[in-house]
């Protein structure tokens, strides 16, 4: 029998009408579920790459944290500078320099190009960044106090004329009399005989003139210079920004006086804001918390333990015997014990190839130029006496002391090394009292495994008694100056 038109299991008719609308709304969801995760993604992306990473934590000093946004801002900074750096020294030295320092300001763009948003850290910088806190937190133990008005005339200084700085340099200490009576007899010597050889009694070798690679900067120091010549090149060299032709009748340019210094430093920071700001993403503030402060605390705490250093300090004058075990040293102690000549071993056994053809003569130095395991044993030795053998990072160690000072007066180079190791042992101190955390250590202290002699140890032949000590020939350009212009490409 059929059953009725209004049976309970007649299946109900679907209209095509009502079928396209349900499959619409199924696109719609779809769509709109896509749509969902697509803005899911972005807004993850977003607040990752623009949110969180900016705010992830490198390091943190004593509960101050430096973020990769940080690192962004003062990193951006320092490649600015080299930038303009290694640009302007292409133009002024020639030759394989001058492509040396291409390349490096190329690497340095490149760096710079890709920075801002990047997860590449130099582990060098960044330690500079935490050591740029310990020197801003710390410089109060020292009574020195960092006000705005200084940090205000400390930027601006850096771009005031080379000869009218806004800020008086920090003078010099008077030379006590002995090193008063070196420089005399340098300027005398240096008058009379343009390359004088080397003492081998103790006096600073003269270092080889040579080519060398662009060390990568820290803590770079703007400085505008008016004639466009870099710190440290003679007017009138080629390519420095003066004319060759300039050279025989340079034009004398006045002293500006306070006003005239003063709008050009203002002038040369607005330059130096329009260009260096943008391109390294930073704003006034952030360049006076992570640049300026720790660069003028860096000056400031240098300053002051170079005052307490003084000009002198007791020194040694000995010569040593390198060796790289414990049993070829017995040996040879053996064989001074019996009599051998002390300067004929030295130079037939000693590794030390700096020092072995002068009989291992180190000249003098003080606790400043030599490893602290060097020091100790034979700081306490009388004259004429040898040590028994010990062991330093670099090998085993005998060495005979010829002469001893409770008060020596420094020499130049020594007095540079000195100021450089007090800084440094300083510094390593306050990382040993802070709370530092993050991917880095506290400031390394190791000591290196090659034994670097003194910088009194004589490496040439020997000149009259009564010759002054010489101190080092550089020959690498001053880097650590930006330009401020237009970079040379």
């Amino acid at each position: 029998m059929p059953k009725s038109r209004n049976s309970p299991d007649r299946r109900h008719r679907i209209s095509r009408a009502q079928r396209e609308a349900k499959r619409q709304r199924q696109l719609y969801i779809g769509i709109g579920a896509i749509a969902a995760l697509l803005a899911a993604v972005l807004i993850g992306t977003f607040i990752w790459t623009d949110v969180v990473r900016p705010r992830q934590v490198l390091a943190s000093v004593n509960g101050t944290d430096i973020s990769r946004e940080d690192y962004w801002h003062a990193r951006g900074v320092n490649l600015v500078d080299q930038v303009d750096q290694y640009s302007y020294l292409a133009g002024v030295v020639g030759g394989e320099q001058a492509t040396q320092y291409q390349n490096a300001a190329a690497n340095a763009q490149t760096e710079l190009d890709g920075l801002w948003g990047s997860t590449d850290v130099d582990q060098a910088f960044l330690q500079q960044m935490v050591d740029d806190q310990l020197f801003v937190q710390y410089a109060d133990t020292l009574d020195i106090a960092i006000t705005d008005e200084q940090v205000d005339g400390f930027i601006l200084n850096r771009f005031s004329p080379e000869d009218a700085p806004l800020l008086t340099p920090t003078a010099e200490p008077t030379l006590i009399p002995e090193r008063a009576g070196w420089a005399t007899q340098t300027a005398v010597v240096s008058s009379l005989d343009p390359t004088p050889t080397v003492s081998a009694t103790g006096a600073t070798p003269v270092v080889n003139i040579a080519a060398s690679t662009p060390e990568p900067l820290i803590g770079a120091t703007p400085q505008a210079l008016t004639d466009g010549t870099p710190a440290g090149v003679p007017p009138g060299t080629p390519g420095a920004g003066v004319p060759e032709s300039a050279v025989a009748t340079p034009a004398v340019s006045p002293t500006p006086d306070a006003a005239q210094a003063l709008a050009t430093a203002e002038s040369g920071y607005e330059l130096y804001r329009a260009r260096a700001f943008d391109a390294a993403n930073i704003d006034e503030d952030q360049y006076r918390e992570w640049v300026a402060v720790p660069a003028l605390a860096r000056q400031e705490v240098t300053a002051t333990l170079e005052a307490q250093l003084g000009q002198s300090a007791p020194q040694v004058h000995g010569a040593h015997i390198l060796v790289a075990t414990q049993e070829l040293a017995d040996q040879l102690a053996a064989q001074l014990a019996g009599g051998a000549n002390f300067e004929e071993i030295a130079r037939t056994q000693s590794i030390d190839t700096a020092t072995a053809p002068n009989g291992g003569d180190l000249g003098w130095y003080s606790r400043f130029d030599v490893e602290p395991a060097f020091w100790s044993a034979t700081s306490g030795l009388p004259a004429g006496q040898t040590s028994a053998p010990f062991q330093t990072p670099a090998g085993w160690e005998i060495v005979r002391v010829t002469e001893t000072s409770p008060d020596r007066a420094f020499t130049d180079a020594q007095l540079t090394n000195a100021r450089t190791v007090i800084t440094d042992e300083w510094l390593a101190a306050r990382a040993t009292e802070a709370d530092i955390s993050g991917d880095i250590e506290p400031t390394a202290t190791a000591g290196s495994t090659e034994f670097e002699p003194p910088v009194n140890a004589p490496t040439g032949v020997a000149v009259p008694a009564g010759t002054p000590p010489l101190e080092p020939i550089s020959a690498t350009p001053i880097v650590g100056t930006p330009m401020i212009g237009t970079p040379i490409a």
